[in-house]
């Protein structure tokens, strides 16, 4: 797993690097305002992928590494294929109306859901390479679409394209690179034993977990509801500076639940405490390193996102939590507790919304990555207590059949 884990974090961290240029240069390129709306493109763009992924790509990763699930593959493939398209189609209609009701520059944000549909696809193709050992093929391709965009932006801003058509029109050639690199990549047994039907059963679990865990991405949204455009795109600065700081979680993700499926007790215990121990560390630190970081960050970003420090202050201990929450609950779903995950997130999406509204009003975009952050915060603690009973439960149940086995093999 270290292994798997060193080399998806080492890319995600490459790739992550990208991306967070091309941020840079867009924001700099353009005003809080068009940046805002940039942001809000790719935020709602985010949730119509986890809306249409129907949770085909964490199941794949469970699947992959369940013989009996295996059989099941193809047909998720397939789902995911027909939902894809239903992605790009849905985009166009929801940025062309934007477009028309809101400002001209959504126009220039098409190629979105071209991108958010690739990526999508490539993401799910790129698990069954992780839950295959194969980590290096997943490191390949997120470098591959990563790298491509940047250059890709570079240039046509070169050449003196408008940034936000030049930014948008790079992930979506990125995105499709990733996607036909990722499919070159893994292979698949052609055997199709299920059903769309049978796949929907086993995925809702999942798909509701992932779609609340994304829905966080229209925090953009209700900032600009409640507070200003302005606000938004000084909140959303805060959001995309600091998201690196997930690809380290998301690293641990996408390896710990294929691995706690095949784990013993004891080595889901070493996960788990590790997940705690990791926490424990990183807050405090970023707590003392947090402010240099905002104040170089906002050199980065130019003179009209001096407000934007406090902010950024703030969502880089918010993510900790942020992140924090799908790994414990990729360790749940790993001990066949997906169903608690679902229900916890739920629960959990109008306490992020209420957290980031409540702080907008207050505050603007230094008050909503305060209340982002409690909600997730509180949101980890409760998986984490779950995660907690479960191993308990079955600390219990391993002790009471080694009892009875002792007791049988006495008599």
């Amino acid at each position: 797993m270290r292994g798997q884990f060193a080399t998806l974090l080492l890319s995600r961290a490459f790739a992550s690097v990208s991306q967070a240029v091309c941020i840079i240069l867009l924001a700099r390129w353009t005003d809080p305002k068009t940046f805002g709306y940039v942001s809000v493109a790719i935020g709602v763009g985010v949730v119509l992928v986890a809306i249409a992924d129907l949770g085909v790509g964490t199941y794949v990763l469970r699947a992959r590494s369940v013989d009996e699930l295996k059989g099941s593959i193809a047909a998720a493939l397939r789902l995911n294929l027909y939902t894809s398209a239903l992605i790009v189609t849905v985009a166009t209609c929801l940025i062309l109306i934007s477009a028309v009701v809101i400002d001209d520059v959504f126009y220039a944000l098409i190629p979105i859901s071209i991108w958010v549909a690739a990526e999508k696809n490539a993401d799910i193709w790129l698990n069954l390479s992780v839950a295959d050992n194969k980590a290096g093929h997943a490191a390949f391709a997120i470098v591959v679409r990563r790298l491509s965009a940047l250059v890709l932006f570079i240039i046509l801003d070169l050449l003196r394209v408008n940034p936000v058509v030049s930014f948008s029109a790079s992930l979506a050639a990125g995105g499709l690179l990733g996607l036909v690199v990722s499919r070159y990549l893994v292979t698949v047994d052609p055997c199709d034993l299920s059903t769309t039907k049978s796949v929907l059963l086993r995925t809702w679990p999942y798909w509701v977990t992932n779609l609340t865990s994304q829905m966080r991405n229209l925090d953009v949204v209700i900032v600009g509801i409640f507070a200003s455009a302005s606000s938004a795109g000084i909140y959303a600065s805060a959001v995309r500076l600091t998201n690196p700081i997930l690809l380290f979680t998301g690293s641990l993700t996408s390896v710990l639940l294929p691995n706690v499926s095949r784990a013993d007790l004891k080595t889901v215990k070493s996960y788990n405490r590790r997940l705690l121990v990791s926490i424990l560390v990183l807050v405090p630190v970023f707590f003392v390193v947090g402010l240099p970081i905002s104040t170089v960050g906002v050199l980065l970003l130019g003179d009209e996102f001096q407000s934007a420090r406090f902010a950024i202050y703030v969502m880089l201990i918010s993510m900790i939590f942020i992140g924090a929450s799908p790994a414990c609950a990729s360790i749940l779903q790993g001990l066949d507790d997906a169903r608690y995950c679902a229900r916890n997130g739920l629960i959990f999406v109008p306490v992020i919304f209420i957290g980031v509204a409540i702080g907008g009003l207050w505050a603007g975009a230094l008050g909503a990555s305060l209340g982002i952050g409690l909600a997730f915060g509180l949101k980890f603690m409760s998986l984490e207590v779950r995660t907690l009973l479960i191993i308990s439960r079955c600390t219990r149940r391993d002790k009471r059949i080694e009892a009875a086995m002792s007791q049988s093999q006495s008599t």
